[in-house]
């Protein structure tokens, strides 16, 4: 995934574009879009007051275009994981409907069937169907591979703290 900032101050059309175009080639599952909001004692608040702020209507368009790609981007995704088998840590049961929900390694939201007294442990599932937000699995003894196979595309980032 992949943090964005759409509105900085002096942001063109053009720019903007440009950056959808890129965010859209790349092989990413989802993003965290944000709408550029001034700051205070900042450089950008600077560049806003000499008339270079990007209307918050024209802001709030870009950010509904990515949230949107943002959706068809995680579906796509999604999609492209039926059939295989991940770990999940059973985190919340639903008495309602007897369902387990918890996240993949590579966050996937699931919802499994399993008996309301399963521990919170790893296990493997079998993403089965994908439901919008979250992916229907079932509890497999099938093991999940070992090693990660990059698929094409794959951008690796370096991310140092």
């Amino acid at each position: 995934g992949a943090d964005i900032i759409v509105g900085f101050p002096g942001e063109t059309d053009e720019q903007f574009e440009e950056t959808f175009t890129f965010i859209q080639s790349l092989p990413i599952s989802y993003l965290h879009v944000f709408s550029y909001s001034e700051r205070e004692n900042t450089p950008a608040a600077e560049l806003s007051r000499q008339g270079h702020a990007v209307s918050g209507r024209i802001r709030a368009e870009r950010s509904a275009r990515l949230r949107t790609l943002s959706a068809e981007k995680k579906q796509h995704f999604y999609d492209s994981c039926l059939g295989e088998v991940y770990t999940v840590i059973p985190e919340q049961y639903n008495s309602l409907t007897g369902l387990w929900s918890g996240w993949t390694e590579n966050y996937i939201r699931v919802e499994f069937e399993h008996e309301a007294s399963l521990p919170h442990h790893p296990l493997n599932v079998e993403l089965l169907h994908n439901k919008g937000e979250t992916v229907f699995a079932r509890h497999t003894s099938q093991p999940r591979p070992q090693t990660f196979v990059p698929q094409r595309g794959y951008i690796p980032l370096l991310v140092r703290q």
